[in-house]
């Protein structure tokens, strides 16, 4: 009830608007009825980053859209996956093992400019006897 858009809406529900169509209240929680699926928890702003990280490192650190339907299966709020992309940007753990897109660099070759200023040796073996 604290939250301003969820609040919005409990109140219009008893007001018989359009809301009541997608929406009902039980035992003081609100839930979405979509058209297709059962009905969902409607998760207030300041819940959301607790269900995201709960999914997200639940499934193992899992990209965005898998994060996004594993929630969406259970849970609503407008704007999820832009929530859900937004919020993993900022998962250390994702930040830290990310596999870079970036291409490395070529080996560059280190070229002496003095006799024996570097010393190069190439080791084989164990050699079988």
């Amino acid at each position: 009830r604290q939250d301003p858009k969820l609040s919005s809406i409990i109140q219009s529900l008893s007001n018989n608007s359009e809301f009541n169509k997608r929406f009902t209240l039980l035992n003081e929680i609100l839930y979405i009825r979509p058209e297709s699926d059962s009905c969902k928890l409607c998760i207030p702003k300041e819940l959301r980053s607790l269900f995201i990280e709960a999914y997200h490192c639940t499934l193992g650190h899992f990209g965005a859209y898998k994060t996004w339907k594993a929630l969406q299966g259970e849970v609503w709020w407008s704007n999820m996956l832009k929530d859900v992309k937004q919020w993993l940007r900022n998962c250390e753990v994702c930040q830290k093992t990310k596999i870079s897109s970036m291409p490395s660099p070529p080996p560059q070759a280190i070229i002496a400019k003095e006799k024996n200023e570097l010393l190069a040796l190439d080791l084989f073996g164990p050699l079988p006897p």
